[in-house]
């Protein structure tokens, strides 16, 4: 009996503002563009997450806690939901005291924080589990890693210091070998955390169902039934704005909901319940347990030069009394904004069709320019030696 486990992915970055070099000339410290980030926010909230929300609460009640779906909703989004629109908040907060609802852990800043850092990685994941139990009553099991950054000694140093159950995260073709992404795999030498990998195919699908309306369902549901045994799991991972095509998309989960129930060969699971029932089949890496993950997209010089940047400043952030010095560090490891960077010549390291909704705003926002962010990290530098003096950081290292 194949398993279908739904986790949505709820990420918005902080909106940058144009920041200049006359900007950073005369020591503006405004990084973050206030009124952008609410507008996205809102965007998002009363188009998508809002309407769907309610939906799923109504179906999950129908069903008496049965319908199962999962979150990862990213600490830049909560705090932003804190401060612009705690109804959104509420209306997970509802999911989660409904049964419906299982939220996954990860990096607060979304961040790629476990290649510079391993103590700033480990902040952020616990940051981030503070703020889950904080609104929504949970602990989280299963962590999310986010571009492509699973790694053996991830997973033991989640495992270690998180108690982490579970790892849900891609993998690039080449590290499967050829083998299946619907079942559950392991770190090498130990069977926990299992790592649990989305099914593109079938996350494509899921999206394309709801862009098709009810009568996509039924295919759908048959494509899992035939083509996985009863050994295998379709993790299905999308972002959660993604499923809302149009005023009728929340429709469709009544139809998914009746279509599920119809067949009893098929099981709704969380990634945790998902876990409790199936056993990792196979280490995912082989031989060198030193194998990190890393993102595709992070190979060129700019990206690292900014990001290495970044995380230099390490030793004065922690030392700093600067508490808004500190916010914006943090705030500017949010990965969105290296993945999409351009160059001078407005060139794009990504794919521009890879670009997420929220950069189709008219003004590319989060800003995505290198002498930007160059900027930016600059000033951040500059502001953060105001109060921590050299002697102090060599006391420190």
């Amino acid at each position: 009996m194949p398993s279908i486990c739904l986790c949505f992915r709820v990420h918005l970055p902080f909106a940058l503002k144009n920041y200049s070099f006359w900007d950073f000339s005369r020591g503006n410290n405004a990084f973050i563009d206030e009124s952008a980030t609410a507008q996205i926010l809102s965007k998002n909230a009363d188009n998508c997450w809002l309407p769907m929300n309610r939906k799923l609460r109504e179906i999950v009640q129908k069903h008496q806690g049965l319908f199962k779906t999962a979150f990862y909703i990213s600490g830049t989004t909560l705090e932003q939901m804190t401060t612009y629109r705690k109804d959104v908040i509420d209306s997970f907060a509802n999911l989660s005291w409904s049964g419906g609802a299982e939220f996954l852990g990860g990096t607060s800043s979304h961040s790629l924080s476990y290649l510079y850092s391993k103590t700033e990685f480990l902040r952020q994941s616990k940051q981030h589990s503070e703020q889950i139990y904080q609104y929504f009553d949970q602990s989280p099991l299963v962590y999310v890693q986010a571009e492509e950054l699973y790694g053996d000694d991830m997973a033991t140093l989640l495992r270690d210091k998180m108690f982490a159950k579970g790892i849900l995260c891609d993998v690039p073709d080449d590290k499967l070998r050829g083998r299946r992404r619907s079942f559950v795999y392991s770190p090498q030498q130990t069977k926990r955390p299992s790592v649990l990998i989305p099914h593109k195919t079938y996350s494509e699908q899921f999206v394309e169902m709801f862009a098709q309306g009810s009568k996509g369902v039924d295919a759908f549901l048959q494509n899992i039934r035939t083509e996985l045994s009863r050994d295998e799991v379709a993790v299905i991972y999308v972002d959660y704005a993604d499923l809302m095509q149009n005023e009728q998309s929340p429709q469709v989960w009544e139809a998914f909901a009746k279509g599920v129930f119809s067949f009893p060969d098929i099981h709704l699971l969380t990634p945790s319940m998902l876990l409790a029932r199936y056993n990792p089949i196979d280490s995912l890496y082989k031989g060198d347990n030193h194998i990190e993950g890393k993102p595709e997209w992070l190979k060129n010089p700019f990206q690292h030069a900014l990001l290495n940047k970044l995380y230099e400043m390490e030793g004065a952030v922690s030392l700093s009394q600067n508490k808004q010095a500190k916010e914006i560090w943090y705030k500017l490891q949010t990965l969105d904004y290296y993945k999409f960077i351009k160059e001078k010549n407005g060139m794009s390291f990504t794919p521009d069709e890879l670009r997420p909704a929220y950069f189709d705003t008219g003004k590319l926002l989060p800003h995505t320019d290198y002498n930007t962010l160059a900027s930016m990290i600059a000033r951040l530098q500059a502001w953060l030696e105001e109060t921590v003096s050299s002697e102090q950081l060599a006391m420190n290292s």
